[in-house]
């Protein structure tokens, strides 16, 4: 679901969102996959690095059924990641906030299969509902009542990662998919040698998964405390933020702040080039993995197993509170615990980070 932040959005997806679903599906009976569709929708309306950890399992699906045409409806908001990552789909831009709208962008297709790939917006299972499709596989995620739409509804699961899940979605087509997602391959500048520092999350309720300004400044200082150049990245709210830490921290000559002047490919360029990477969990987190970077991951609220990068070389920093890892689908917030990421040691994080530097810059 497009803006997860909204409340009125939310609100709306859940209580008017799950009798209507229910209503919609008092009809619906299981039934077989296609054996051979011709025109298969996907719809996709999560975050960047949601997107992204689907891009190998639609990649899979194309490979597996080379002769299908396969729509994908997304949001505006994902639609750079999904271009750089997919090739040979019809990419259909769908308004998330104005349903009326989305389900008329759909509905005018006809489909044999279509698939949805979100884990809780009922949202998404409506608009399924209303397209023009034979077969319509969807999740079947705890509590969220969702399913009912569905002729082949899919467990979604709390105990593995999101990426597996996923590909959970094209098992009953007899595809295994066991793709990675994939951006490139990290290539660190010899001479301008810099690391890229991602502070700021996103999503519903991201202040949960923020570490404090002063961590990050420790952080940075001793960075270029080594002569080590940062290079700070976020979308167009960051900046502001970006400058007040910036304000604070002593080198300012070895600090350039990128956040929001840049798009998403051209961010995604700094992030392949860059020597290291620190970031929280969020979408540049999982861009940075699937370039392949020297990555450290810092994670609080967000489990690493549902959640963390998918990268056999990333270093993984977790908070130590009860409520540590507690989000499954992305709002199971811990109201009680609201700093938990401040309890991961930032002098720990810059002793990793000046480690993976120089097996970088000296190997």
């Amino acid at each position: 679901m497009g803006d997860r932040g909204n409340v009125l959005l939310r609100w709306a997806d859940r209580y008017l969102g799950i009798p209507l679903v229910w209503a919609c599906g008092l009809g619906v009976r299981k039934k077989p996959v296609p054996e051979k569709p011709e025109r298969i929708g996907i719809l996709a309306t999560a975050a960047i690095g949601d997107s992204l950890l689907l891009s190998p399992v639609l990649k899979d699906l194309q490979k597996a059924l080379p002769q299908s045409e396969i729509v994908l409806f997304c949001g505006n908001s994902i639609k750079g990641i999904m271009g750089m990552t997919l090739e040979g789909f019809k990419l259909v831009i769908i308004p998330v906030k104005n349903p009326f709208k989305a389900a008329r962008i759909i509905r005018r297709e006809k489909f044999d299969l279509f698939i949805d790939c979100g884990p809780w917006p009922r949202l998404n299972s409506l608009l399924a509902f209303f397209s023009h499709s034979s077969c319509r596989i969807g999740f079947n995620s705890i509590k969220q009542y969702r399913h009912y739409v569905y002729h082949i509804p899919v467990d979604h699961r709390n105990d593995c990662h999101e990426l597996e899940n996923l590909r959970r979605l094209i098992a009953p087509l007899g595809i295994k998919s066991a793709s990675l997602p994939v951006l490139g391959q990290a290539e660190p500048s010899v001479v301008d040698a810099y690391a890229v520092v991602h502070m700021f999350p996103s999503g519903y309720k991201a202040s949960f998964k923020e570490w404090s300004d002063d961590r990050w400044i420790r952080l940075i200082d001793g960075l270029t405390k080594e002569n080590i150049p940062v290079f700070i990245t976020g979308g167009p709210a960051d900046g502001g933020a970006a400058e007040r830490i910036i304000s604070q921290c002593r080198d300012k000559g070895l600090i350039r702040n990128g956040a929001g002047k840049y798009s998403l490919k051209e961010t995604g360029e700094y992030l392949r080039k860059a020597t290291l990477v620190v970031s929280v969990n969020t979408g540049i987190m999982h861009m940075a993995a699937a370039y392949g970077q020297a990555l450290i991951a810092l994670h609080g609220p967000t489990s690493v197993l549902r959640w963390g990068p998918v990268s056999g070389d990333a270093i993984n920093f977790c908070a130590t509170t009860t409520s540590a890892g507690c989000l499954h689908l992305g709002f199971e917030y811990d109201k009680r615990d609201p700093r938990s990421l401040d309890t991961i040691d930032p002098d720990e994080v810059l002793k990793a980070a000046l480690e993976l530097w120089a097996q970088r810059r000296f190997p």
